[in-house]
């Protein structure tokens, strides 16, 4: 099994909480409505022929932030089963398969389809239609994304290559924008109807002007823990933009940690609102929350600095602190990275903020 995931990121503020708590109500009639996607012809070769990473679905056109990939090789009977009926039996159970991998993901995108030699494969998506570019224009759906995104969370933003936060892009009436001339990166946010407790999240990642879409990881930290080298380069990059460091902290770290449970691309708005009352009563100040999975720490460095939510929440100016765990399994890495301050005086001072 292989697994390709991009990123998502939360900001975890009280305008977060409440817009997902007001959505909760608007979204419980809104069940999911899982739609099967098309992918380009290129990209089902790749799929038979090795594991697709991030770049094979960028380079076709598919932007999605958040990409679920399941390879199913054949056993031997798979292999000698000629019957007429059989591509037929297993282009379904890649179909069922992969209905199956959205439903638990929330994701409301699908794609499936069966190889020479009896492998199959499954992709998810989290949007249902895909996002295109075309002569330096980004479209959005534009009756797809008003009947999925709760409103008002429909966002464009937009960060530079090299340094700086995000900045919010403009859609017009038609859900079009134009791109940014300088290399950097777009992130598409929306809030999908179907899933009130999930919040806000990261629908499209897509390069502009030609961007890398690689990060080194600083050759001083290289063989340390994971947790070291993610907190080694978060600090590098805010030195670069003159911001203090993110110090250890033991709260935060045990927040992110009981945020790993399951390691769900997705958030749960409840676990959330457990571990942010928690960090409260302990003299924290969490400002949000990002969890990203990769096969190395490389990659968990690129989809953390291409997420312009990522890269805002781990480049807050008044953060002092974080907390960061990484899991290792057969599947790659997966980090749950929090960030906030810790606070000076009384607990109390934070009621009502």
């Amino acid at each position: 099994m292989k697994r390709v995931f991009l990123s998502q990121g939360c900001v975890w503020m009280a305008s977060s909480f409440l817009m997902a708590s007001t959505t909760l109500m608007a979204g419980q009639t809104n069940a999911p409505h899982i739609i099967q996607r098309n992918i380009p012809p290129a990209l089902e070769s790749v799929l038979c022929e090795r594991n697709a990473v991030a770049e094979d679905f960028v380079t076709n056109g598919l932007f999605d932030a958040q990409i679920e990939v399941l390879v199913m090789k054949p056993n031997g009977s798979a292999v000698k089963d000629v019957r007429k009926d059989a591509g037929q039996k297993l282009a379904a159970m890649a179909q069922k398969r992969a209905l199956e991998m959205a439903t638990k993901s929330e994701q409301l995108g699908y794609s499936s389809g069966t190889c020479e030699g009896g492998s199959a494969w499954a992709v998810t998506f989290p949007a249902p239609y895909p996002i295109t570019v075309k002569d330096g224009e980004l479209n959005i759906p534009t009756q797809a994304a008003k009947d999925i995104c709760s409103l008002g969370s429909l966002k464009v933003l937009f960060v530079a290559e090299k340094k700086g936060r995000a900045v919010t892009i403009p859609l017009n009436r038609h859900l079009s924008a134009k791109l940014p001339e300088k290399p950097g990166y777009i992130g598409v946010m929306c809030a999908p109807k179907a899933f009130p407790n999930s919040g806000p999240r990261e629908w499209a990642i897509i390069p502009v002007a030609g961007v890398s879409t690689h990060t080194e990881v600083s050759a001083a930290v290289v063989g340390a823990s994971f947790e070291t080298q993610l907190q080694s380069w978060i600090n590098e990059k805010r030195n670069s933009e003159l911001l203090g460091p993110l110090a250890s902290d033991a709260e935060f770290a045990f927040a992110a940690k009981s945020l790993l449970v399951g390691k769900n691309i997705h958030h749960d708005i409840h676990a959330l609102t457990r571990a942010h009352v928690a960090l409260v009563r302990s003299g924290r100040e969490p400002f949000g929350e990002n969890r990203v999975a990769g096969r190395s720490v490389n990659e968990l460095i690129d989809l953390l600095w291409m997420s312009p939510a990522h890269r805002s929440l781990i480049l807050n100016p008044t953060a002092d602190a974080v907390g960061i765990t990484v899991s290792e399994d057969s599947r790659g890495l997966f980090a749950v990275i929090v960030v906030g301050r810790k606070v000076a005086g009384p607990v109390a001072s934070l009621k009502g903020q």
